[in-house]
C-alpha cells in the first residue's frame, strides 16, 4: 500500500457457516461455485463434510496443499467432476492427463515455454498490447462506456493468434471453413472459439447433483442429445492442425513448436489429436485466464488511482529504458507485483478438485478412498493467518522481503502440476497492463457495483 493512500479492500462472496439445504445449496453452487467453500476453510487446515455418499474434505493450510499436491501426488488424481465440466472442451490435453500422459506431453512442450520460447514470442505480444491500447483510446472518443472484460478477452484472443497460431491466417486459406472472406482478421476464428467457451460455460460448465455425485451422464439428458458447444472450434482447431502438418510445420509459433515436439527420453511425438486437445488446453488457460486476469487489474486502477499513477510512471520510464519486449518486464518490478497481488485475491482458478484414490491421511484427517478433495485456492489466498489485512489490496506483499511460505501463493497451481504456461501468462499480462496504464486511463461506470464470480474460472460479476 502507497504511503497516504486509502486501502482497497477486494469484494467477497460471504462463506457459509452452516450449509444451506441441499436445494438451496445446489441452486447457488450453480450460481456462483464460490458457495461451495465452508467459512471454516479460511482458518483450519482441513475441513470435512458430507454430501449424500459423497465424502469431501476442503483444505484450508499450505500443509495440507502440501500434502495433496506435492508428497502425495499420486494418490489425488483430478476428480470426476473436472472430468466432466472440462474434457468436452480440453478432451486429453494435459491439464487433464493422466499422470503418463502428463509426464510426456510435460516433457516434450517444456522448451517451447522456457526462456528462448518466450523471448521469441514477446514481440508479438508486445503488439497486440499496443494495438489493444489504440483500439480502446478510439472506443474511449464515444460516450459509451467500454466493456473492458469483453474486450481483454479480445485481447487475448489475439494474444493466442500471433503467438500459439501465428501462420493462422495463411494456413486458412485453403480450409474453406466458415467462409473466412476477412482471412487476415480471422474475425470467424476468434466467435467461434469464444462462443463456444460462453456457452459451454453457461450450460455445460455449471455443475449440477449427478456431476458433484459422478452420476451417469443420463441424468444430465440434455448432454446427451445437444451438440457441444465446443465441437466447431474443435473441429476448426483440428483441420488447422492437419493442414500445418501437411505443409510440413514452420515457424516459431507453439503450433510448430508442439508439431516438432518430441519427448526426450522416449522421443515420441505427439498426434494430432492431441496437439488439438492442448491448443484447445492453451486457448482456455491462455485467453479466458489471462483475459480476467486483466479485467481484475484495470478494476484494481479504477478503485486505487494513486497505483494507476505509479504503474504509469514505471511504464514510461521502462520504455525509455529499452524498446527490446522481451527486456521490458525486467524494468516493470512494480507492475509485476500489483499483478501478483491481483491474482491472490482473484485467482483465475479458484478452486481445484481431486479425488483420494486410496485411505489416507491428511493433517490427522482420515481420508478414505473415493472422498473428494475441494482445493479453494481463493480461501487459501484470503486466509488472514497467512495474509495480513488478507482483504486489503497491497502488492508490497511481492517486494522480497516478505518470505513466501511454500503452498500459500497458487494462482497457477502447485506443486509437479503446476500450470505449464505460468510464465508466458505472466509476461502476457505484464506487457498488456505496462502499455494500458501507460496509455489509458480507467473508471469505473457510476453506480457500478463488482463482485466475484465463479463458473470455472473467477469473473467479475457484472
Amino acid at each position: 500500500m502507497l504511503d497516504g493512500a486509502p486501502p482497497f479492500l477486494a469484494p467477497h462472496i460471504d462463506p457459509w457457516q452452516m450449509r444451506p439445504p441441499l436445494r438451496a445449496w445446489l441452486r447457488q453452487v450453480r450460481t456462483n461455485m464460490l458457495c461451495m467453500i465452508p467459512e471454516a476453510a479460511y482458518h483450519e487446515a482441513v475441513v470435512s463434510d458430507r454430501l449424500g455418499p459423497l465424502r469431501w474434505h476442503v483444505l484450508g493450510r499450505p500443509e495440507a496443499y502440501a500434502h495433496v499436491f506435492r508428497d502425495s501426488l499420486a494418490n489425488y488424481p483430478k476428480a470426476p467432476i473436472m472430468h466432466r465440466l472440462l474434457s468436452p472442451y480440453l478432451g486429453r490435453g494435459i491439464l487433464l492427463a493422466a499422470q503418463d500422459d502428463w509426464h510426456w506431453q510435460r516433457r516434450a512442450m517444456a522448451p517451447a515455454f522456457a526462456g528462448g520460447g518466450l523471448k521469441r514470442m514477446a514481440p508479438a505480444m508486445l503488439r497486440v498490447a499496443m494495438d489493444t491500447a489504440a483500439r480502446l483510446a478510439q472506443q474511449a472518443s464515444s460516450a459509451d462506456p467500454v466493456q473492458v472484460s469483453f474486450e481483454m478477452r479480445v485481447t487475448a484472443m489475439e494474444m493466442v493468434r500471433h503467438t500459439m497460431l501465428d501462420a493462422l491466417a495463411s494456413d486458412a486459406k485453403g480450409l474453406g471453413f466458415a467462409q473466412m472472406p476477412d482471412v487476415d482478421g480471422l474475425h470467424e476464428y476468434r466467435t467461434a472459439i469464444q462462443d463456444g467457451v460462453d456457452k459451454y460455460l453457461q450450460d455445460f460448465g455449471r455443475p449440477g447433483l449427478a456431476d458433484l455425485l459422478d452420476l451417469p451422464k443420463w441424468l444430465r439428458p440434455s448432454r446427451l442429445w445437444r451438440r457441444a458447444p465446443t465441437e466447431m472450434p474443435r473441429e476448426l482447431l483440428a483441420r488447422l492442425v492437419t493442414a500445418r502438418r501437411n505443409m510440413g510445420g514452420r515457424g516459431y509459433d507453439l503450433l510448430s513448436m508442439m508439431l516438432a515436439a518430441r519427448d526426450p527420453e522416449t522421443g515420441r511425438t505427439m498426434s494430432d489429436e492431441e496437439i488439438r486437445d492442448n491448443l484447445m488446453t492453451f486457448i482456455v488457460a491462455g485467453s479466458d485466464t489471462t483475459a480476467l486476469t486483466l479485467t481484475w487489474a484495470i478494476y484494481g486502477l479504477t478503485q486505487m488511482p494513486h497505483w494507476a499513477e505509479r504503474l504509469r510512471d514505471e511504464a514510461d520510464t521502462a520504455f525509455e529504458v529499452t524498446v527490446d519486449a522481451a527486456a521490458l518486464p525486467d524494468h516493470l518490478p512494480w507492475t509485476r507485483r500489483y499483478l501478483d497481488e491481483i491474482l491472490r485475491l482473484f485467482p483465475s482458478a479458484p478452486l481445484v478438485f481431486r479425488q483420494a484414490a486410496e485411505n489416507d491421511w491428511i493433517c490427522n484427517i482420515p481420508v478414505r478412498r473415493g472422498d473428494m478433495i475441494l482445493a479453494p485456492i481463493y480461501a487459501l489466498h484470503r486466509n488472514a493467518d497467512l495474509w495480513p489485512e488478507p482483504m486489503q489490496f497491497d502488492p508490497a506483499r511481492f517486494d522480497g522481503t516478505t518470505r513466501r511460505t511454500r503452498f500459500r501463493y497458487l494462482p497457477f497451481g502447485a506443486g509437479p502440476r503446476a500450470c505449464i504456461g505460468a510464465g508466458f501468462a505472466m509476461m502476457e499480462a505484464v506487457l498488456t497492463l505496462a502499455v494500458l496504464a501507460r496509455r489509458l486511463e480507467f473508471k469505473l461506470q457510476k453506480g457500478w457495483q463488482v463482485s466475484p464470480l465463479m463458473m470455472l474460472t473467477l469473473k467479475p460479476d457484472g
